[in-house]
């Protein structure tokens, strides 16, 4: 009888190539990386399994639509350790979605958790534009 085991596992490597090939859109920029290019940053601290994550990048997604270049935006998922250790030095309650506004130079703005609207949200970035 033979094992079809090892053909079967390469097929299965050369099929998730292009999977392995794509960066994560999330995951394109770390938040140090974003502080460090002059614009205002926001930070959103968040799980995949939380509901109020997802209406929260959606309002994101909104404001990211308006001022395009003008902003950057750096999700963070909590399920890695050293984002809940950068979530633990800007807010003592590990509260998911937590967004962390940066102004220009790289300064803490404002600390925003729970959901936040897009009004809330431009609010605050047109005071540091």
């Amino acid at each position: 009888m033979k094992s079809y085991t090892l053909p079967l596992i390469m097929i299965l490597l050369v099929l998730s190539i292009p999977f392995c090939l794509q960066k994560k859109e999330e995951e394109s920029l770390t938040l140090y990386e974003a502080l460090k290019l002059n614009k205002p940053v926001i930070a959103e601290f968040y799980s995949v399994t939380c509901v109020i994550c997802k209406k929260v990048k959606k309002e994101l997604e909104k404001i990211e639509n308006e001022y395009g270049d003008r902003i950057l935006i750096v999700r963070l998922d909590v399920a890695k350790k050293e984002n809940v250790i950068l979530l633990a030095n800007y807010n003592r309650e590990l509260t998911v979605p937590t967004l962390v506004i940066f102004d220009r130079k790289g300064k803490v703005v404002r600390i925003l958790t729970g959901y936040v609207d897009y009004k809330t949200i431009k609010k605050y970035l047109d005071e540091i534009l």
